[in-house]
């Protein structure tokens, strides 16, 4: 569905900004770990209400990528994945607790 191609869109936007770097060893260590990118993608990207809020999320840093402002293009991607980050473990450990209190009834 949408929500499936979108997350394929966001996986190969990673890749494209690392192949814009044009650096051989960042390409060949994202290669070793691309496919566990993709994935915390994928679980990230469930806590997300549509298409729309990756799109929204991606935009400023591609802004600024576009417009040459390397600074600020990483500043953003940090503070995204460590938002992400984040927000993914506050799900887990919810997940987990609701787990845990299930098992003791």
């Amino acid at each position: 569905g949408a929500r499936g191609a979108a997350a394929a869109a966001a996986g190969d936007l990673h890749v494209e900004i690392v192949a814009m770097a044009g650096h051989r060893r960042l390409s060949a260590q994202y290669a070793l770990i691309a496919q566990e990118v993709r994935r915390y993608i994928a679980a990230s990207n469930v806590l997300l209400t549509g298409p729309g809020e990756m799109i929204e999320q991606h935009a400023p840093i591609v802004a600024a990528i576009l417009a040459g402002d390397a600074d600020r293009a990483e500043a953003l991607a940090r503070d995204h994945n460590l938002a992400e980050g984040q927000s993914l473990r506050r799900h887990i450990a919810v997940l987990a607790e609701a787990g845990a209190a299930n098992t003791e009834n």
